[in-house]
């Protein structure tokens, strides 16, 4: 599994670099629409807000009837419902937006730590093996650190594929102290 991170993951740092930069990418552009588009939904409350206030003030005056006023005041309520969960659900757009965008900045510094750290661990078993027990204990924790606070689960096929799949959320590295492991 170790070979597999550092080959896979850890030594391409080109490909994760051109991944994390298209995901901001992407983010950025999708952040300028849904700002747009949350404006556009508060635009649209408001015109609808200033339209039923328009009927009330022609039901008052007497200008049109109590059944056309209910029937206006009911046209405008569809809109307002639809343009009020509409905001809702682009605010929460955008705060997903910016919890994606704070999970990549968060990924590049471990993965850029582990980069300049990979020297440090990362022997051939025979390697290891000739290191002073000592020493090759401290490596394989701070392996195993690595593999818990990348890893949420391995699945091994019985053709010898192996799909790693990880979570990098940051309470993974918090629980495992993947930060203070590797000080630059």
């Amino acid at each position: 599994m170790w070979r597999h991170i550092v080959d896979y993951g850890i030594k391409r740092p080109d490909l994760i670099r051109e991944g994390v930069l298209a995901r901001q990418t992407e983010l950025q552009a999708q952040g300028d629409s849904v700002e747009g588009d949350i404006a556009h939904a508060h635009r649209r409350l408001a015109e609808i807000d200033q339209e039923r206030a328009f009927y009330q003030r022609q039901a008052a005056r007497g200008k049109i009837t109590e059944a056309e006023f209910d029937a206006r005041m009911e046209e405008t309520e569809e809109a307002h419902q639809y343009w009020r969960a509409e905001l809702a659900r682009l605010q929460e757009l955008r705060d997903n937006q910016d919890k994606i965008q704070a999970g990549l900045d968060y990924a590049t510094e471990p993965l850029t730590t582990l980069q300049a750290k990979l020297a440090e661990i990362d022997q051939t078993p025979e390697e290891l093996r000739d290191l002073p027990e000592e020493k090759r204990n401290e490596i394989l924790k701070i392996r195993r650190n690595i593999i818990r606070s990348l890893v949420d689960k391995v699945v091994v096929y019985a053709d010898g594929q192996v799909e790693i799949h990880g979570l990098l959320d940051g309470s993974e590295a918090a629980q495992f102290e993947l930060t203070s492991c590797w000080p630059l």
